[in-house]
């Protein structure tokens, strides 16, 4: 037993001696190699990813960073599956581990996210038989909100794919994409229709929910490279049939017209197959996404990038979204402090009624009309936090 206690003792310290970035993915296949890299981000924090690439590479070839979907410190295990599939399509990919330091789920900023992408993307330009011409950068559903702004930065970046991509708010997105789940699971009535959207708009206005109020729209105008889109058709987070138009107008707005929007049967919002309308996620990409980007990177890097097209079945979203309007003042957080207020009133005895000061007919002593006076302004007060606390706006 003390052998067997030691080994795993040492087992154990060797384990935590070992950086947790030592390791390459997991599961890669033989016909593809990694290389792993560490480069400076957003407020120079150091980050680290893998390059992958087919093992029988030739130089000049693409690269594309992808950029992760929401989450904190999301490690780059969680888009190997595309790393994988892009890189058999002749490119080198780079995929690196989300941060954690200035990312929460609070508090998080898209400009930073940005920061650490071009970062990656320079790395990637630096790789051995990369034509620092033609690389790229993909991104994933918050990545969408991210990938635009990076491009809008550096001409460095050639080309732009989006997958499950926004052109609302991040409010008003969160919000419709709760609901579109409520109603997949079959609730609906008030709870979805007006109780959902409230909290919400109460949570953001509490300073709880980040980057509420972020218009990707001036920043897609921004984007002078060619730019990829691609939807599932039943995607449950992004409002499939509302972005797209949106996006092509502001590509347009700002004289883009190299872009391609691309939906995809049977796959969910990260463009993987889904068996069940969006709810599941299956490991496998929908057929044709890998090729698609393969292709499309060869043409758009090569000059000759597809013009307004779009392609594909018509999205599924069974209801629009909506805009969040600022919180009536009556609504706000503060609210809290009223409810408050009413529990320490009663909890301390005093009276709610002004004519409560005093008793039978008997005239009210000094003592008593000051509390009649008190209780006739702090009733009201509280009544009237409490009344709105407890209603919907």
């Amino acid at each position: 037993m003390r052998k067997i206690l030691a080994t795993l003792v040492a087992l154990l310290v060797i384990a935590l001696a070992l950086p947790a970035h030592a390791t390459a993915p997991p599961g890669l296949p033989g016909d593809l190699t990694s290389t792993e890299v560490s480069f400076r981000g957003g407020g120079d924090l150091e980050l680290r990813g893998s390059v992958i690439s087919p093992a029988a590479a030739t130089a000049g070839r693409p690269g594309v960073v992808l950029v992760h979907g929401a989450g904190t410190g999301t490690r780059r295990e969680k888009l190997l599956a595309e790393a994988v599939a892009f890189a058999r399509q002749g490119m080198s990919v780079l995929v690196y581990d989300k941060r954690s330091v200035g990312y929460s789920l609070f508090k998080r900023s898209y400009a930073q996210l940005a920061e650490d992408a071009l970062g990656a993307v320079g790395t990637l330009r630096r790789q051995p038989g990369v034509d620092p011409a033609k690389v790229g950068i993909w991104g994933l559903s918050e990545g969408g909100w991210v990938a635009p702004i990076a491009a809008g930065r550096s001409t460095d970046i050639a080309f732009v794919i989006l997958v499950g991509a926004n052109a609302l708010s991040p409010l008003r997105q969160q919000s419709w994409a709760t609901a579109a789940g409520l109603r997949k699971a079959g609730v609906g009535g008030s709870l979805v229709d007006r109780a959902e959207p409230s909290l919400y708009r109460v949570i953001a206005d509490g300073g709880m929910f980040p980057e509420p109020k972020h218009d990707p729209v001036p920043f897609l105008a921004k984007v002078r490279q060619p730019v990829l889109g691609i939807w599932g058709v039943h995607d449950l987070l992004t409002p499939p049939r509302e972005t797209p138009p949106i996006m092509a107008e502001a590509l347009e707005d700002g004289g883009n017209r190299r872009y391609a929007f691309r939906f995809f049967a049977d796959a969910d919002h990260a463009a993987h197959l889904t068996p069940d309308g969006g709810v599941t996620r299956l490991p496998e990409l929908a057929p044709g996404y890998a090729e698609l980007v393969g292709t499309w990177v060869r043409e758009a890097t090569s000059g000759r990038a597809p013009v307004a097209q779009v392609s594909g079945p018509d999205p599924v979203q069974a209801s629009d979204s909506f805009g969040m309007p600022p919180t009536a003042w009556w609504s706000r957080p503060r609210c809290s402090s009223w409810s408050w207020c009413c529990s320490w009133w009663r909890s301390a005895g005093i009276p709610w009624w002004p004519w409560s000061g005093g008793s039978g007919g008997a005239r009210p002593s000094h003592r008593s009309r000051r509390h009649g006076w008190l209780a006739r302004a702090g009733w009201w007060r509280c009544w009237a936090g409490s009344r709105t606390c407890s209603t919907w706006s």
